[in-house]
């Protein structure tokens, strides 16, 4: 198991413990989102990321665009965890719940901003 492994293991389990805890204090129906809410969250997060680093990489500033990569995907990874904890611990009790979509939803769009900005560079360093 490599380092980089070893960090996302345990951010996972960082996520997952604060989920745990922190989410099954909201009410139930503290968010009344309608269906289509996590979609625009996921969207959200899938345009918001490439436009953020977007915009500090072509200032000039390459070194805060590295800095920031990784700090992005360590927040998503520990929202996805919460998330998923969140909504395993509410769903044991009566249904899904709201605020634990939210989280997944919030981290699955970083995760896929940071996929976009990935193929992005990819793609301009084959040309």
């Amino acid at each position: 198991m490599n380092a980089r492994t070893l960090a996302i293991v345990v951010l996972a389990i960082a996520g997952w413990m604060a989920g745990y805890l922190v989410l099954p204090l909201f009410p139930e129906r503290a968010l009344a989102l309608p269906w289509f809410g996590p979609v625009l969250v996921v969207i959200g997060g899938a345009l918001g990321v490439p436009m953020v680093l977007g915009s500090i990489g072509s200032s000039g500033n390459h070194r805060l665009v590295v800095r920031l990569w990784p700090a992005i995907g360590a927040v998503a990874i520990v929202l996805v965890a919460a998330g998923a904890a969140g909504s395993a611990v509410s769903l044991g009790r009566s249904a899904v719940s709201g605020p634990g979509i939210l989280v997944i939803a919030l981290g699955a769009g970083l995760l896929l901003g940071l996929a976009v900005v990935k193929w992005a560079i990819r793609q301009q360093r084959q040309r």
